[in-house]
């Protein structure tokens, strides 16, 4: 026996059909098995190519499903004629195929399991060839051990009647389910769209108060950036304030190193013109030692001029000594103040530098203020 995977997907069915899944397999007509609930459970290839569906998607489907109202409501009241009747039934049908309605003539017969009929086997034939589909028919009846059955003929009015009347029974009970399914529906889709804006408008909720804790978060921040700049806005004026009270001390610092540096010029000319003097005493001095030496004659005027000139030769030394001190300590104060100058231009390059920075934070506070103004008024916008 074959696996069955030109038949349908439905393994189980399969095995059920036993002898008859390969015997289908083999038919030259399309032929089908539909259980009696009119679900297909089995269909060769030729049967699927006449239809214009393939074997897994018909298996489990009824005719209602694929076929005209018509035409499936034909093909169940044959079907549970031959399941009632026990008998084959080789009658006219038409089915809707893969190019549109086409008249057919569908031999059926009972397929059994342990003694009760449980589906129906259909051998589709062309509407003019009965012999063709009769001799299909009992091949696969032959397959399965059904010898001889006895032969149906179309339903009487009688039959036909009732078969509507609980057809017609049936299709109520139906449409009153189908009523209450469709009502039952819309109140779930009621409920679920009820459910669904009491969500929405939660999300909303949350989506709000969210918005709005980021605005007062952003407004914190504004506050915040405004008090930071106010300060660093007031470090900065006290800062050029420094700076411009250090370029004041630099400015007279110079002024004092430029007087300090006068004096020193002046006090080093002197000095260089008091040693002259000096050098030209001590040389006049020489010259009259020289002279008293030669005279040694006690000449009054000659040793009062001496004596002059040795008082002139000391006071000249003391001058040049007091010159000399005075050009030391002026010397001294004139490193003073080139270091002073140096310290006052060393703090005023800090405080640049310091007012560079504060300069920088402001501008760099002043830019997060702007964004944090920007962010608070989208936020208040989306509130």
């Amino acid at each position: 026996m074959t696996d069955g995977s030109n038949l349908n997907p439905n393994a189980g069915a399969v095995q059920r059909l036993g002898p008859l899944a390969d015997a289908l397999l083999e038919a030259t007509l399309p032929a089908c098995v539909r259980d009696a609930a009119g679900r297909y459970v089995a269909v060769n290839p030729s049967f699927a190519d006449l239809v214009g569906l393939e074997a897994s998607r018909l298996a489990g489907k009824t005719d209602n499903a694929l076929q005209p109202a018509d035409v499936a409501h034909r093909v169940a009241e044959l079907d549970a004629l031959v399941l009632e009747a026990h008998g084959h039934l080789d009658a006219r049908e038409t089915i809707l195929a893969r190019d549109g309605r086409r008249a057919m003539r569908a031999c059926r017969f009972p397929v059994y399991d342990e003694g009760e009929p449980w589906a129906i086997c259909v051998v589709m034939a062309p509407g003019d060839d009965l012999q063709v589909g009769r001799e299909q028919r009992e091949r696969l009846q032959a397959s399965i051990g059904q010898m001889a059955t006895s032969g149906l003929s179309a339903p009487a009015e009688e039959v036909v009647a009732e078969r509507e009347a609980r057809a017609a029974a049936d299709a109520e009970a139906f449409a009153a389910r189908e009523a209450l399914a469709v009502e039952r529906e819309a109140r779930l889709e009621a409920e679920i769209a009820s459910r669904s804006a009491a969500e929405q408008l939660e999300r909303a909720d949350a989506e709000l108060e969210r918005l709005r804790e980021e605005a007062a978060r952003a407004a914190g921040e504004r506050d915040e950036a405004a008090t930071r700049v106010d300060e660093l806005a007031a470090q900065l004026a006290s800062v050029h304030e420094h700076s411009t009270a250090l370029d004041g001390e630099l400015a007279a610092a110079r002024d004092r190193a430029a007087a300090a540096e006068q004096r020193l010029a002046e006090a080093t000319a002197r000095y260089e013109d008091l040693a002259h003097e000096l050098s030209s005493a001590q040389e006049r001095a020489g010259l009259l030692s020289g002279e008293l030496d030669a005279a040694r004659s006690g000449d009054t005027d000659l040793q009062r001029q001496v004596a002059e000139l040795g008082g002139r030769c000391e006071a000249l030394q003391n001058e040049l000594a007091a010159a000399g001190a005075r050009r030391d300590q002026l010397d001294a104060e004139l490193a003073g103040l080139r270091d002073g100058r140096g310290g006052v231009e060393a703090q005023l390059a800090e405080a640049t530098a310091r007012r560079d920075e504060l300069e920088a934070e402001l501008e760099a506070v002043r830019t997060g203020r702007k964004e944090l103004k920007a962010r608070a008024k989208d936020a208040e916008a989306e509130v």
